[in-house]
């Protein structure tokens, strides 16, 4: 038993099967011909400029990142003896 059966009749099955897929096979090969002709060096010089920029933006991306985290690494060095004294004045006002 098959996919089609009891779906389509037979007749409409050997008409897709011989017409409409040569028909389509030829306007693909059409198609082919059309394209292998094309010239796209240029379209590929642009794609490949947009990664190498894309590559730069990524390696710039990560080395902001890294200078971020050393300014937040300085920030918390620099306020760790601001934040003891807070704490300790916070401690002797409100002793447990």
């Amino acid at each position: 038993m098959g996919f089609y059966e009891y779906l389509a009749p037979t007749e409409d099955i050997i008409h897709t099967v011989e017409v409409e897929v040569p028909s389509l096979i030829g306007r693909m090969k059409e198609i082919i011909r059309n394209i292998c002709g094309a010239d796209i060096s240029d379209v590929l010089r642009s794609y490949d400029e947009a990664l190498k920029l894309k590559r730069e933006i990524i390696a710039k991306d990560t080395q902001l990142a890294r200078i971020y985290d050393s300014i937040n690494d300085l920030l918390e060095r620099k306020l760790e003896p601001i934040k003891h004294t807070l704490l300790r004045g916070k401690t002797k006002r409100n002793p447990a």
